[in-house]
């Protein structure tokens, strides 16, 4: 988000965290992530969203230094990974809107 009276952007985001050693602050073993990562699975969440849930609910900022797996992995292993890859469905489902956009609204020629 821009300033209102300038023309630089904020710096306002997330950040990644710098070392990949899992913090001292978690008490949750890896095995305790990998079921938590399994069960939001489950419930329909997709990686990312795990991901951001592990990290706004249980204060793990990378699943990857506890487990040594990545969320795709661990997924792999229960046989619980999508057939398509979550960006690549997000940008599929984008399309389809557009296009089902379109046929509504012929007269939008702008986002041809």
């Amino acid at each position: 988000m821009g300033r209102m009276h300038t023309h630089r952007h904020g710096k306002s985001h997330s950040i990644r965290p710098a070392t990949l050693r899992a913090p001292s602050w978690i008490t949750l073993s890896p095995a305790d992530v990998e079921e938590l990562v399994v069960k939001y699975s489950k419930d329909g969440l997709t990686p990312s969203q795990i991901g951001i849930k592990l990290r706004d609910q249980h204060s793990i900022p990378l699943i990857k230094p506890i487990t040594k797996k990545t969320v795709g992995e661990i997924l792999e292993e229960h046989d619980l990974k999508a057939e398509m890859p979550e960006d690549l469905e997000n940008i599929v489902k984008k399309a389809v809107g557009l296009q089902k956009h379109l046929k509504a609204n012929k007269g939008d020629r702008r986002n041809v």
